[in-house]
């Protein structure tokens, strides 16, 4: 309730803060509207930018969902420092040798297999509460995961031009934050009623990307 609370402060004050005008003249909310209609119609940069933001929202709730997971699985509570700490080592490593990995995988498939295995190991947790299951695929979810940051950016950077690079991309973090703010609470209700329910919205989540959203070879231009 607090982080609604929070988003919905922040887009009350954007929305309503006083016009400024840029270095050519042109009113704040003039360049907001451009900024939309052009991402609006730029199908590769919407298609690009929805299927990295409900991953990456997906990964970001699953962090808090998984610590009650861990405990309900049997695992010690006190170890949960650890593993967030090799999962963050993990996620370092993937980010150093992505342009290797890069090299030896196509771009497409890279992109399938980080959305495809967390949400099929998310409909696993939903199901197994076992110690070995939930500390394995917390640990896969996120360096597998962790392929799709940087490739997305760097095909999302490329669409952008980069006069409008600022103005889009804080577009694209207001979208995110409104995305956050009405997943945050539904999953938040489900998974109230069953922990499990939570985990089946974040397998929903992740294999609906390459359904309603998939990165084709056209979009990636490969």
């Amino acid at each position: 309730m607090l982080s609604i609370i929070c988003y919905a402060i922040g887009l009350l004050i954007t929305i309503t803060l006083k016009d400024i005008k840029n270095r050519e003249n042109h009113p704040r909310k003039k360049i907001a509207y451009k900024d939309i209609k052009n991402f609006l119609k730029n199908r590769t940069l919407r298609t690009l930018t929805i299927n990295k933001l409900l991953v990456g929202v997906s990964m970001a709730i699953f962090v808090i969902l998984w610590q009650p997971q861990l405990k309900a699985s049997g695992v010690p509570i006190n170890l949960l420092g650890v593993f967030l700490a090799v999962g963050s080592l993990g996620i370092f490593l993937v980010n150093r040798k992505i342009g290797w990995l890069s090299s030896k995988i196509n771009t497409k498939p890279l992109l399938f297999i980080s959305a495809v295995i967390p949400g099929l190991l998310f409909f696993i947790l939903a199901f197994i509460y076992n110690s070995i299951m939930a500390v394995s695929a917390y640990l896969i979810i996120r360096i597998v995961a962790a392929i799709r940051e940087p490739i997305l950016s760097k095909y999302i950077n490329k669409e952008i031009k980069s006069e409008r690079r600022a103005t889009t991309l804080s577009l694209i973090s207001m979208i995110t934050a409104l995305v956050v703010l009405i997943l945050n609470p539904l999953i938040g209700v489900a998974t109230d009623k069953s922990l499990s329910y939570g985990f089946i919205l974040l397998g929903v989540l992740c294999l609906s990307v390459e359904v309603i959203v998939p990165i084709t070879k056209k979009i990636i231009k490969e």
